[in-house]
């Protein structure tokens, strides 16, 4: 990973009240899953920017 990906981790970590090293141990990786899945479940719900310009290119 470069810095930037590190900076990325740590920053989620401590988001989400994890032990902010950079490392994508387990912990890390199921919160990441969590992460990942309450998006793809929200998608519709909020900044669905495609369905967005969609709907506007229908009417």
């Amino acid at each position: 990973m470069d810095a930037d990906t590190v900076a990325a981790v740590k920053a989620f970590q401590t988001d989400r009240g994890l032990y902010s090293y950079g490392v994508l141990d387990y912990s890390t990786m199921n919160e990441l899953d969590k992460a990942a899945l309450a998006y793809i479940t929200s998608v519709g719900e909020k900044n669905d920017l495609q369905l967005e310009k969609a709907m506007e290119l229908l009417k």
